[in-house]
């Protein structure tokens, strides 16, 4: 999927980070909150890998990919190595809370939980309970993303309980 052919751009993550192993080794179920910084109006691309194997490897389990589907815009699917598994239409990305005030930034929250994964951005439902196959001894979670652009303002990991 991300190999070099003539005639084809190449579009692989730039930025990669992994969430430390010691933090993730005994967590099943997970709410993972991204803050990403306003940037203006456009729309992040991005991936977050979770049941991943750590490493030099950003797309080693299931993958969250964003991508921007026009301005204020993203679409998302859920991949595993090049075989997409759900996809969703695009999704306004909020920028003002109920009270119409700027938000300081947009959270992105991925929970898993009970083998599925549901998928916020800025409240906004990305994609609700939709079902996951757990991939046996693996708990790495890592975030890629494209170009300088896309910022963090932070990020939290909340370990859960299954029901």
């Amino acid at each position: 999927k991300y190999t070099v052919r003539p005639g084809f751009p190449k579009d692989s993550p730039s930025n990669l980070f992994w969430i430390k192993a010691k933090h993730t080794k005994d967590v099943d179920a997970f709410r993972l909150t991204l803050d990403l910084a306003p940037d203006g109006g456009g729309s992040p691309k991005l991936v977050v890998t979770f049941q991943g194997e750590g490493g030099g490897d950003g797309l080693s389990g299931w993958n969250l990919i964003l991508h921007p589907t026009g301005t204020g815009k993203v679409g998302a699917r859920l991949e595993r190595y090049d075989h997409v598994f759900y996809e969703t239409q695009a999704v306004a990305i909020p920028t003002k809370d109920k009270k119409d005030k700027e938000l300081a930034s947009i959270p992105l929250v991925l929970t898993y939980v009970d083998e599925r994964l549901t998928v916020t951005i800025g409240g906004a439902d990305v994609m609700r309970d939709v079902s996951i196959i757990p991939i046996p001894g693996r708990r790495r979670i890592g975030v890629a993303t494209w170009g300088p652009s896309l910022k963090f303002a932070g990020f939290e990991l909340e370990a859960l309980k299954e029901k």
